[in-house]
């Protein structure tokens, strides 16, 4: 083997226990310097004992469908709008409906006319029948088959003004129902909220099967947490014991009531879902970590194998 290749495989050996040990034979003083500066990732706050992890969650979300098929002409609100309760936020075509509810209005004011026509006519017949019994008791002035037929005359209109009054309230009945279906055409909002989808455009037939739009409550937020068992022991679910939660990006700590403990605990895990409710006053999103601090564990207190008053 010449000198030469000799040589050059001493040096490629040489780099490469230089590489194995991390090192390089082309260090700097510069490439030094920049590693130091790189900035280093910022550590997750620490978790005390007795804190636990959980999510904030929208305490109200609702998925919004029209009750009955129509056009779509009108969404007045926008994704991430705020919205208060009643708030229109889509309609529907409705003039069908309100042509329907002309209709039956106008079959109203004519049932109407009909009792009063038959008052006056059952007025007026009765005044001739109290004629006729009077003939007929006096002597008999009068013949039985007049008197009958002022009789009759008189329950027909009576019978006249009594259909009349049942039209009356079968419309109002129909009335009523065509109010309905107007109301029907609209979508409100059923609380002071955020809207977080829409899927409903104008010119669309809205569809009752699919959620035309999604509002979301973030005030109050609720706080889930996946508890272990026996850190559960010591809550009650009675809307009155509080606890503090802070969110993991700051160190303030908020109010936050207990509103409901799971029944059963989760046999692989063994937690038990925890649900707490908080003001959002900082309007902060759902959906965010929050560490909560939970009260010091009884541990004198016997463990509870099943439910009150089980044997």
């Amino acid at each position: 083997m010449s000198k030469i290749r000799r040589q050059r495989l001493v040096l490629c050996a040489a780099l490469l226990g230089a590489g194995a040990f991390g090192t390089s034979l082309f260090h700097t003083p510069t490439a030094t310097a920049q590693a130091a500066n790189r900035p280093v990732p910022a550590k997750v706050a620490a978790q005390a004992e007795d804190e636990e992890r959980g999510i904030t969650e929208p305490s109200e979300m609702s998925e919004l469908a029209f009750a009955l098929p129509g056009v779509v002409v009108d969404v007045p609100v926008k994704l991430g709008n705020l919205v208060k309760k009643g708030q229109l936020l889509a309609q529907q075509d409705e003039s069908v409906e309100k042509a329907e509810l002309i209709v039956r209005m106008q079959e109203k004011q004519e049932a109407l006319l009909q009792i009063t026509a038959a008052e006056k006519e059952y007025a007026t017949k009765k005044v001739v029948f109290e004629r006729q019994d009077k003939l007929l008791k006096s002597n008999n002035l009068t013949s039985k088959t007049e008197w009958e037929t002022a009789k009759l005359d008189m329950e027909i209109a009576q019978v006249r003004g009594e259909l009349a009054k049942e039209t009356v309230k079968k419309t109002d009945a129909q009335i009523e129902e065509q109010q309905i279906k107007i109301n029907l055409k609209k979508l409100l909002a059923p609380y002071d909220g955020i809207v977080k989808k829409i899927d409903a455009d104008r010119g669309e037939t809205g569809d009752p099967q699919k959620p035309a739009m999604v509002v979301v409550s973030n005030n109050p937020l609720w706080v889930k947490i996946d508890l272990p068992s026996e850190k559960a022991k010591n809550l009650k679910a009675d809307g009155k014991q509080v606890l503090q939660v802070r969110y993991a990006d700051e160190g303030e700590w908020h109010p936050a009531k207990v509103i409901f403990l799971d029944p059963v605990v989760d046999a692989a895990s063994g937690t038990r879902i925890v649900r707490l409710e908080m003001q959002n006053e900082p309007n902060r999103e759902s959906g965010l970590q929050v560490l909560v601090k939970l009260p010091p564990i009884d541990r004198t207190s016997p463990t509870v194998a099943g439910p009150a008053g089980a044997k």
